[in-house]
């Protein structure tokens, strides 16, 4: 029963860092197209995966 709590743990960590990024990579794209409104939202994810990368 203890490796399957270890694994439940490892699997919410995981979870959690997946929707941390995501969650970053939309703050970095909003931000782009908040400084430049011309941006497309296209433009603007380019821009944030470039940072992100």
């Amino acid at each position: 029963m203890c490796k399957a709590i270890t694994e439940l743990i490892q699997d919410g960590k995981e979870e959690g860092i997946k929707q941390e990024k995501m969650d970053t990579f939309e703050r970095v794209t909003r931000n782009y197209m908040k400084q430049d409104p011309s941006l497309t939202r296209e433009e603007a994810e380019r821009k944030a995966k470039a940072i992100l990368s």
